[in-house]
Order: C-alpha cells, then structure tokens, then sequence
C-alpha cells in the first residue's frame, strides 16, 4: 500500500501498489482521503483505522476504530474488530510476521506516551495484554511479543526493571511471560515462566 498525501498535509489516501510490474493495482485496495492508517494480516486482507463516518475519529481527528477489510468487498462492509475512546489520540493496526504466521495486535494509544496493547489471533476479539501503559511493542519473534519497558512491571511474581526487554510468550490461557530475558545497563536477568 501506498500513501499519498496532498502538499504534505496530516489526510491522505491510500492505493494498492504491484512492485513487480509497477503500476497502482486495478481494482485494488484504495482507501479515500482521510487520516487512516494500515496494516496487511495476508494477501487480500487489511486491518484499517479510517474516517468512518460520524463519531468514528478521536477528539486529536485521529480513528479509533479498526476494521477488518476483505479483498473484493467494499470498505463499508469492512467487519468491526475493535473500537476506542474519543478521548484516546488513535488506535492503530500492528502486525508482524513470525515464522510466516501474521501476529496481529491493536494499539490503542491513550495519550502520546502511554498504550495499551490488544492481541487479535486470527483476526478474532482482542484480548487485552496486561503490559504497563509505558511499554513500546517491538515486534514478535518465536511466538513472544519482543517489549521494551519505559517504566518498571511486577507480572507472575517478577519484577522487571525500567529499561528491560521482555519477551512475553503468548501461552494458550491468554499470554504468559515465559523465559524472559531481560537487559538493563549491559547486565542481564532471566525470569521464569510464572506458571511452573
């Protein structure tokens, strides 16, 4: 996807790009111009925050709706798959792939230095990670969301400093901290699964 923005401004839209042949996509994805944002779950499949129409952008003009939008269908029937507070300054689509297999989460950014993180599997209902407001998702690798943490976290009776990089291992009862290793000033600490 690529965005385009008239003279640089904050709306733009967004059109599906083929970087094989070059050329804008036929009757590919197109979003009209708005403040949106985008991420790919596969091949014929988006999770996109836009203007949906009336209440559907925050107090700071950003969405705070996502939706699931299908290859071939219109945008308006794109399926609703989470929804924020007016008051938030935006939710945003984040996905990375781990071993081929889309990890797909919502950022729900409740001013500019704090978030909450949700874990949508497959696409399904979010769940709720329950990292401090303070943390920055990195990306997942080995089924762990990679965190960097910007204030101190006591989780499954660990504690884990300001500074640490924590893997948090997404377990089948929700997500769990699993083999932490987590590094502050060149020194490093390791933290057991809370569930053995």
């Amino acid at each position: 996807m690529v965005e385009l923005s008239r003279g640089g401004g904050d709306t733009s839209t967004w059109r599906e790009f083929d970087t094989t042949t070059r050329r804008f996509v036929p009757a590919g994805f197109t979003l009209p111009e708005a403040k949106s944002n985008l991420d790919w779950f596969d091949a014929d499949t988006l999770v996109v925050g836009t203007d949906w129409g009336a209440h559907s952008l925050t107090t700071s003009g950003y969405p705070r709706i996502a939706k699931v939008w299908r290859r071939g269908t219109p945008l308006a029937a794109a399926r609703m798959l989470f929804e924020g507070q007016t008051t938030d300054v935006a939710v945003q689509p984040s996905i990375d792939q781990d071993a081929g297999i889309a990890q797909a989460f919502i950022v729900r950014s409740i001013s500019f230095f704090e978030s909450e993180y949700y874990y949508a599997p497959n696409l399904d209902t979010p769940a709720k990670l329950p990292l401090p407001r303070n943390a920055d998702l990195r990306g997942v690798l080995d089924g762990r969301a990679i965190v960097t943490l910007r204030e101190p976290w006591q989780y499954g009776g660990h504690d884990y400093p300001n500074g640490a990089i924590v893997a948090y291992k997404f377990g089948r009862q929700k997500s769990e901290v699993a083999n932490v290793r987590a590094t502050i000033d060149d020194s490093v600490s390791t933290a057991d699964d809370p569930s053995k």
